[in-house]
């Protein structure tokens, strides 16, 4: 995306998600939600659609949610952290806790480039 179609895009975000306005109101791909399986996750949560495809893919497999990272690691997706110029995979930004069951990522949806 453009550089100054992109700043536009960010700006609308964070006036948005500063203000509670729509989704940003529900968005917990940040704040972290709990993983109770694939149905739960679509009728509860608002997260971001990239976490989404990965958690449904990773669960129709059937595996414990503790193996989501793992399962990221292996898929080894190429991410451009914005805000550090960091090159790196999406397993580097998610996060599950020490119980297993609650995921959530580190960066803003706004400060990830997804390389294909």
């Amino acid at each position: 995306m453009f550089s100054g179609l992109r700043k536009a895009f960010v700006e609308a975000v964070t006036r948005a998600r500063a203000a509670s306005l729509e989704i940003w109101s529900e968005d917990v791909t940040n704040t972290g939600f709990e993983v109770e399986g694939l149905e739960l996750i679509s009728d509860r949560h608002m997260i971001m659609p990239k976490l989404f495809r990965r958690l449904a893919e990773y669960l129709e497999g059937g595996g414990s949610i503790e193996g989501f990272k793992q399962f990221l690691e292996q898929k080894a997706e190429d991410i451009a952290v914005i805000s550090t110029a960091h090159f790196t995979h999406v397993d580097t930004i998610v996060e599950v806790d020490g119980n297993g069951n609650r995921v959530s990522m580190t960066e803003r949806p706004e400060n990830i480039v997804f390389a294909g």
